[in-house]
């Protein structure tokens, strides 16, 4: 109104002289700069913190992260993430812990179980088991005796293991006291990296009876030192779905093959040969008796053998 009133006055008052071209162009461009002026600036995002999201998330972030690497750092970049990297069981249910060269060990590159591997691995797969909180279903990586033991303890539901390093099983009664009897669910066993396995009478019959699930067993890198017999071979060929078994270390196939010429009395005695010796005396002074020679891993099964069946006399 102030406006159209000044002009009014300035058409009826001829004192007031009338604005300039010069200004009414002025006022123009500056009309003109108003309405092409940019926008103001949109406001700048909330900034986040990515130290704490979602616990949710971080479990997806941790769940596509090597196990190794959240033990050793990204389970230690703050208070939040240490929490789900120790507290979330979930995180820990199928234990990846392998290396990419510890296959090889079956052909001999890959590095053993004797101070060779990578350190502190031992105590990883040690606290990778605790976080499991028993929720333990799948484990690939490393392992002695004494790590197969302490996962079996504390691992119920264990279903799968894979050991990619290699492991060398001495007495039977650790394996099946320690660790067979403990895994009812188990579903595979895998020792791809080599080592001594005792595939013998014994141990086979304790995965038999205390492991019904188990349809993978896969010992072939392995070496053992004995035989089973023939009817928990045949036992273990018809229950286990994909079965191989460690060649016999020493042996030159006879005893093996030597099993199907066994009677059933010898059968029935759970006959397995004894652990390669040498021979104290005369006790096998005659040829006739050895029936083979010295590379053999049981004399002994080879007399049983002769005795007890009519087709070798």
């Amino acid at each position: 109104m102030g406006k159209r009133k000044r002009r009014d006055e300035a058409l009826t008052n001829p004192t007031i002289p009338p604005p300039s071209s010069s200004r009414r162009r002025h006022q123009r461009r500056r009309h003109r700069r108003r309405k092409r002026s940019p926008p103001p600036p949109a406001a700048s995002p909330e900034w986040r913190d990515w130290s704490s999201p979602p616990s949710d998330v971080l479990l997806a972030i941790l769940s596509r992260t090597p196990h190794a690497d959240v033990l050793r750092g990204a389970g230690q970049v703050c208070a939040a993430w240490r929490r789900v990297a120790v507290s979330e069981p979930a995180l820990w249910r199928r234990i990846q812990l392998f290396a990419d060269d510890d296959d090889e060990g079956a052909a001999g590159g890959g590095r053993g179980v004797d101070g060779r591997g990578p350190p502190g691995w031992r105590g990883m797969a040690r606290a990778a088991v605790d976080r499991s909180a028993g929720r333990c279903e799948s484990f690939r990586g490393r392992a002695d005796m004494g790590l197969l033991a302490y996962l079996a303890a504390r691992s119920p539901s264990l279903r799968a293991i894979r050991v990619t390093s290699r492991i060398y099983v001495r007495e039977e009664e650790e394996l099946v006291a320690g660790v067979i009897r403990k895994l009812p669910l188990l579903e595979r066993l895998e020792l791809s990296g080599g080592g001594v396995f005792p595939a013998t009478t014994r141990v086979m019959r304790a995965l038999l009876g205390h492991c019904p699930a188990l349809e993978v067993l896969d010992a072939g890198g392995c070496a053992t030192d004995s035989v089973m017999s023939r009817r928990v071979r045949e036992r273990c060929e018809e229950r286990i779905r994909h079965l191989r078994l460690p060649p016999v270390n020493g042996c030159c196939g006879c005893c093996m093959r030597g099993q199907s010429l066994l009677g059933p009395e010898a059968l029935q005695s759970d006959l397995s040969p004894l652990q390669p010796h040498v021979a104290d005396g005369d006790e096998y002074n005659k040829d006739e008796e050895a029936l083979g020679i010295a590379t053999m891993c049981e004399l002994r099964f080879l007399s049983s053998l002769a005795a007890s069946s009519p087709m070798l006399d």
